[in-house]
This record gives structure tokens, sequence and C-alpha cells, in this order.
């Protein structure tokens, strides 16, 4: 993971976890936060890595898919995913 992506996720992890999250934190998922934090190239790299390691990598952490994840976005608790957040602390090697 390159440096640039790794600053992203521990950006979006520090936001996601305040007590205050930012509101595109707490409506969009980490593709759109790699792209408003890290530009395209750490989007990109993303990307590859979900398509990687996930079936379904357009909403990975969504166990119902694409309505799970516009319902999250609409109820503003999309930084508050388990999986979403497990899997950063993973990428991090910050997971228990």
């Amino acid at each position: 993971m390159s440096p640039e992506l790794t600053d992203v996720l521990k950006a979006w992890l520090i936001a996601a976890t305040s007590k205050e999250p930012p509101a595109d934190v707490q409506e969009y998922g980490l593709c759109y936060m790699a792209h408003a934090l890290g530009g395209t190239k750490a989007c990109k790299e993303l990307t590859e890595i979900l398509h990687a390691e996930f079936q379904d990598f357009l909403y990975p952490f969504n166990g119902e898919g694409m309505q799970s994840y516009w319902d999250a976005a609409q109820q503003k608790t999309q930084h508050l995913n388990p999986k979403r957040l497990e899997w950063v602390r993973k990428k991090l090697g910050l997971a228990l």
C-alpha cells in the first residue's frame, strides 16, 4: 500500500472515530473519501485493493449491497460500519 493511501486511511479513521465526524465521512464510503483526500491515484489504488479482496468490490462492507450502502449514507452512518472500520484498522496494522 502506498504512503498516500496509508495517509488517506489514517485521516479517514481519525475522522470516522472522532466525536463529530465531518458530514462527508458520515455519508460516503472509502472510495469517495480516497479521492477527496488523496486524489485519483489513491482512489485507483484503493479500488484495485478492494477488487482483489472482495467479490462485491463496489459495496464490500455492506452485506446487503447497494441499498444497504445508500441507506447508511442517508442515515449518515457510513463511518460506523464495523466491517469498514475493521478493514481500515487491519490495513493500517491496528487490528486486534
